[in-house]
């Protein structure tokens, strides 16, 4: 489920698309640019290019506001979607649908027409393929989050550890989270509660482990993971004490 929808209205009211073409450019976006196991490795990588296979009932189980009712309605906006430039479609063995976001997306971030590196190398030309959550915490974050309100560097590092490690739905925005890492920063210090997220992230799924997705969860288990992490003491990492 994809619970926000950010839209470029100033861009997009140029063009031919609807709201509900935005949004499902807003929803693809998302998908093509995740980290998520799962969807990577059903990705085609040739020629320099990165293909995102789409499912069409995905899209309509993610946004039910579309209140679209077949598959079928989805070809038409897709093929718009197409006209635009935004995006590629490509059909393999006449089948599953693959996806590829083109240069022109770049116009719904920023102004393209001007370099935003020293080496005056254009932010088109780094997305070239949509394979792509970059290294670098800002760029993370106003490709998926666009809208959102800013927060804190710290805070957006953070958020950045779960986005890149267990969750990459999380909602960077989300007031409840946001307000658990300013209390962790404030009751540990930033470097512990990067720490202690790190080392909440890479146990996950081991056993005895508490679950631990989001901020919130964090301080509220936070007990809970350092029983688990003075029972399995190990690597050094100083995490809350």
């Amino acid at each position: 489920m994809k619970y926000n929808i950010n839209i470029n209205q100033l861009v997009l009211s140029n063009t031919d698309l609807d709201l509900i073409d935005c949004a499902i450019l807003d929803y693809l976006i998302f998908y093509c640019s995740s980290q998520n196991v799962k969807i990577d490795k059903n990705r085609i990588k040739e020629d320099g290019e990165t293909w995102t296979w789409i499912n069409y009932q995905v899209i309509l189980d993610d946004m039910p506001l579309l209140r679209l009712n077949s598959l079928g309605a989805l070809s038409p906006r897709m093929k718009k979607l197409e006209e635009t430039g935004y995006i590629s479609l490509k059909r393999v063995s006449h089948q599953k649908l693959y996806i590829k976001m083109n240069n022109k997306v770049d116009e719904l971030f920023i102004k393209t027409n001007r370099a935003v590196h020293d080496d005056e190398q254009s932010y088109s030309s780094r997305r070239t393929n949509n394979n792509t959550i970059y290294n670098n915490t800002n760029d993370n974050i106003s490709l998926l989050r666009k809208e959102e309100p800013k927060v804190p560097d710290e805070i957006n590092q953070i958020f950045n550890i779960f986005y890149k490690s267990i969750n990459p739905t999380i909602n960077f925005g989300n007031k409840t989270n946001r307000k658990a890492i300013e209390d962790l920063i404030k009751k540990m210090g930033f470097e512990k509660t990067l720490n202690t997220v790190n080392y909440a992230v890479k146990v996950q799924g081991e056993k005895y482990a508490p679950t631990i997705t989001t901020p919130y969860q964090l301080y509220n288990k936070l007990g809970d993971l350092m029983v688990y992490y003075l029972r399995n003491k190990k690597d050094g990492i100083v995490i809350a004490k």
